[in-house]
């Protein structure tokens, strides 16, 4: 497959489908449950402030099953390019 210009992406990373090794599972948890951790830890910011962390790709389907997901749009990938 060709890549073009302008090809938009979706990503979607789900511990359940397609089932993930056993050696992924061990790091984000059966469910997926690990990767909202993410979420929980502080960063500190310019001024010696400190606010949590977002993750905006975690999502959470029925079940309390956690992914990730997001949409990207392709730069230029040299086609024009010879």
């Amino acid at each position: 497959m060709r890549i073009h210009y302008g090809l938009t992406l979706e990503v979607v990373f789900a511990p359940f489908r397609p089932k993930q090794p056993d050696s992924v599972l061990k790091v984000i948890g059966k469910k997926g449950e690990r990767l909202e951790e993410v979420a929980n830890v502080s960063l500190t910011v310019p001024g010696d402030m400190v606010r949590p962390a977002v993750n905006p790709q975690l999502i959470i389907w029925s079940g309390d099953n956690y992914g990730l997901y997001t949409i990207a749009t392709v730069p230029d990938c040299g086609e024009n390019q010879k």
